[in-house]
């Protein structure tokens, strides 16, 4: 499974990459520029986006909904988010996480684990 994390924390991108790894994920993207992340989730069709709700050039408001203008089916953790309203229409948003809440990286590894595992149901046609 694809994974993007958009962090303008360096600090923080290593902790999340660490906290992926630690549950068996290896395709783990990173960058710390808005326009960066928006282009490879429309490269890659990233599976789980983490993005930092201030990132610069484009914040993650920005890119879920452009993300979901294109029709791109990535689901979006939004990093760093408190009581933003705007995010809570868009409907490719898991979550929205607080990174200094001490159960957060649990949350965000519940999350994509539970998104890993849609992709283990698949449809088998039968002959």
């Amino acid at each position: 499974m694809k994974v993007l994390i958009a962090h303008s924390s360096e600090k923080q991108m290593h902790r999340l990459v660490k906290s992926l790894e630690s549950i068996g994920l290896s395709q783990i993207y990173t960058t710390d520029y808005g326009f960066d992340a928006l282009e490879h989730i429309i490269r890659h069709n990233c599976k789980v986006c983490l993005l930092d709700k201030d990132l610069k050039g484009l914040n993650a408001w920005d890119i879920s909904n452009a993300a979901r203008f294109k029709g791109i089916p990535s689901k979006f953790i939004i990093l760093g988010a408190d009581s933003d309203s705007s995010l809570k229409t868009n409907r490719n948003v898991l979550a929205k996480v607080d990174l200094s809440d001490e159960t957060a990286l649990l949350k965000i590894l519940a999350l994509v684990q539970r998104e890993s595992n849609t992709l283990k149901i698949r449809h088998i046609k039968s002959h």
